[in-house]
């Protein structure tokens, strides 16, 4: 606590030391890791250090009969250089592929965490899929199997594993060498944050978003960087549909004429047609006459 101390510190005395002014263009300069014991004291104590990882993991299975695209295998060879990154890239740009070839290529018993129970199904099937000879199970509602080569998980079911075992001294997620959170952009909040942080033993992190520029909050943000790592941007929208990977989007703007739309009266006389009988009744009924007018289309 006193390293934090200090970093918070130096932020009020000098700003362009401190933890605000080691943000620079949104991305925080801190070594992996060290932000998230400073950001807020009072947050669990996070176990891992800055030691090497594994200098050359076995990968744990044969490589993915997929045909990769330039920017994919230079954004994994980025983040694996990095061991640890929040990765941003477009929607449609096949982040789960590059989720998967980091887990692939890690070796390490591996923790994929999204944020609904549609993403575990989904997630779980394509990383059968791609990876055939790998055990993979899930943890979500009431099912849980922690005990697979890949588990794709809810942060939801996660949190309630650790909240019943007391977060500062369960191990439940400490097998796991490899944690992958996908929609990294809710990483700031509070369970996700507390789940990554109890990955103790994940010396590989990754963080998949297409999002995280549009994170604003200072802390949040420090908060993501912090729990996965620096940002690594891959390949832009524009980038995407020049290469054709992406469709073109067309755009029709059609324009109805204002004096198809209802008029007030007929639409107060649809909503409420005894009005006359008590026109104060009106005044209660401001709701409805809006979601009538919005549901017409105006």
């Amino acid at each position: 606590s006193g390293l934090a101390i200090l970093i918070l510190l130096l932020g009020v005395f000098k700003p362009e030391w401190g933890i605000w002014g080691l943000i620079s263009g949104g991305d925080l300069v801190l070594k992996h890791g060290l932000l998230a014991w400073a950001v807020i004291l009072s947050e669990p104590v996070i176990a891992w250090g800055d030691a090497p990882g594994p200098e050359s993991p076995t990968p744990l299975a044969p490589a993915m009969a997929i045909e990769w695209r330039g920017y994919q295998s230079d954004t994994v060879d980025r983040a694996l250089r990095a061991g640890r990154c929040a990765i941003e890239a477009p929607t449609g740009s096949g982040k789960t592929e590059i989720g998967l070839e980091l887990i692939r290529r890690a070796g390490q018993p591996a923790l994929w965490v999204v944020g609904s129970v549609t993403l575990v199904s989904q997630t779980a099937a394509r990383a059968r899929e791609r990876m055939p000879g790998v055990l993979v199970t899930t943890a979500s509602g009431g099912a849980v199997d922690l005990g697979g080569d890949v588990v794709v998980a809810t942060f939801q079911t996660l949190w309630r594993i650790l909240a019943v075992a007391g977060l500062k001294t369960t191990g439940a997620l400490d097998r796991f060498g490899t944690v992958v959170f996908d929609e990294a952009h809710r990483a700031g909040a509070d369970t996700p944050h507390a789940v990554l942080c109890a990955c103790r033993c994940a010396w590989f992190r990754f963080g998949l978003s297409a999002t995280i520029d549009a994170v604003k909050d200072p802390v949040a943000r420090a908060r993501i960087i912090g729990a996965t790592g620096p940002i690594v941007r891959s390949a832009s929208v524009r980038e995407l549909a020049d290469a054709g990977h992406l469709a073109e989007a067309v755009v029709h703007v059609r324009r109805i004429p204002a004096t198809t739309y209802p008029s007030y009266e007929e639409t107060r006389q649809r909503v409420c047609p005894r009005w006359r009988d008590n026109p104060m009744v009106l005044r209660s009924m401001g709701g409805a006459l809006y979601r009538n007018m919005y549901e017409r289309g105006i």
